[in-house]
């Protein structure tokens, strides 16, 4: 015997004649349903990822129309036309932008949420409101109409005026009902 076979021997002695090659059903079974249960958890995070970040843009874009609310007040004081309050209640406050956000539809007189417009904004004419369709809305909680979006409007704020008289001091853009995007 030489050195060479000695050697191979022990080896065969000490892991069996027979090698097992490749996976039992078992193994394979268990490795699959890990495999599963760990790509579930990591699609479940981002999607839940993915929504926040559209809610965060989403609350980001309000921002800038609010934004543009502000701008047309503060442009009215300047030329003391105060009076003209009322009448910005009626417009559209993305129509006072530079720069129109990328998911701005624009008026729609037809407001049915359809798959293209989903994650995007638009004004409703009727209503006088601005309205966000929610793409990724698994953590939205609907409106009382029972779709899932976010609507807000151009509010006259009061001032100082004798009693019972309105007399507009400024405007703002507020949610025209309170939405739930998450538990905040």
């Amino acid at each position: 015997m030489t050195r060479g076979q000695g050697c191979r021997e022990v080896t065969d002695h000490r892991f069996g004649a027979q090698r097992q090659r490749g996976f039992t059903i078992l193994e394979l079974s268990v490795s699959l349903a890990l495999l599963a249960v760990l790509l579930g958890v990591f699609l479940e995070r981002w999607l839940t990822t993915q929504e926040i970040a559209e809610k965060t843009a989403m609350q980001a874009t309000a921002r800038v129309f609010a934004g543009a609310v502000r701008f047309k007040v503060a442009e009215l004081m300047i030329h003391g036309q105060l009076r003209r309050l009322p009448v910005i209640a009626e417009e559209n406050p993305a129509d006072w932008l530079e720069v129109k956000p990328p998911n701005y539809f624009g008026t729609v007189a037809d407001p049915r949420p359809g798959k293209d417009r989903t994650g995007g904004w638009y004004f409703d004419p009727q209503r006088k409101e601005l309205v966000y369709l929610v793409n990724l809305g698994f953590h939205f909680k609907p409106d009382a109409a029972g779709l899932k979006r976010a609507r807000y409007r151009v509010a006259l704020l009061a001032g100082d005026a004798a009693p019972g008289a309105l007399r507009p001091a400024g405007a703002r853009l507020e949610p025209v009902e309170p939405y739930r995007w998450f538990r905040e």
